[in-house]
């Protein structure tokens, strides 16, 4: 009888692990079956009411890259590339907007798609629940909005879009005085960020990248 249990675990075991292990690596995302999708992605433009670094949105765009390489669909052109490209034609971002530059920067990266994502909304808001000198007690609202358009470098047209938008409030137990109450006050570095901001902000472009993956371009 033991035996017999022992050799039921035997091949259970690996079994479970294996499925633990595709689970993991999908990240949420289905098996893609074919070539990859070759594509650029522009940094992040800010329509926020924030002042957000450059440096900041240069993080997001990297996450945002990150997110579609794990994906398996896309291969994503650095983004140290398409800025050299666009500063030896005197472009800004928004030279991607237009269809002749569109075309002539993807011939030049070889990518049949650009995807220009953009934050248009972003507040993390502390409201001071409990206070004294040694323990706090925080809750945090915040409200994040990301998007992006994917432009085909064939014809400059956009053929695919996507979003997410989340409106979280967190409760945080602190063990030392803080005083800060905005987003502003981080100094607008992505590093400097409250973990439950950054995690959002993750998650939004997770999010995103997750309605991007299911479309058909």
């Amino acid at each position: 009888m033991n035996k017999q249990i022992i050799r039921f675990f035997g091949v259970l075991v690996p079994i479970f692990i294996t499925v633990i292990s595709v689970s993991c690596a999908g990240g949420g995302y289905k098996g893609h079956q074919g070539p990859k999708q070759v594509v650029a992605v522009s940094l992040f433009t800010n329509s926020t009411k924030q002042k957000l670094s450059k440096d900041f949105l240069g993080a997001l765009t990297d996450q945002f890259m990150t997110e579609l390489i794990k994906s398996g669909r896309f291969s994503v052109v650095e983004r140290q590339r398409l800025e050299e490209i666009l500063k030896e034609h005197e472009l800004g971002m928004t030279g991607l907007l237009k269809t002749s530059d569109a075309i002539q920067i993807g011939k030049l990266l070889q990518a049949p798609y650009i995807i220009i994502p953009s934050i248009s909304n972003f507040s993390a808001e502390k409201n001071q629940l409990l206070d004294d000198t040694v323990f706090g007690y925080n809750r945090i609202n915040i409200k994040i909005l990301v998007n992006c358009r994917v432009i085909s470098t064939a014809s400059g047209a956009s053929v695919g879009a996507a979003n997410a938008i989340t409106d979280t409030t967190r409760n945080i137990v602190r063990v030392s005085l803080d005083t800060q109450t905005s987003i502003l006050k981080y100094g607008g570095s992505f590093e400097d960020l409250d973990p439950a901001v950054k995690e959002e902000l993750m998650k939004a472009v997770k999010i995103m990248t997750q309605d991007l993956y299911r479309q058909n371009f």
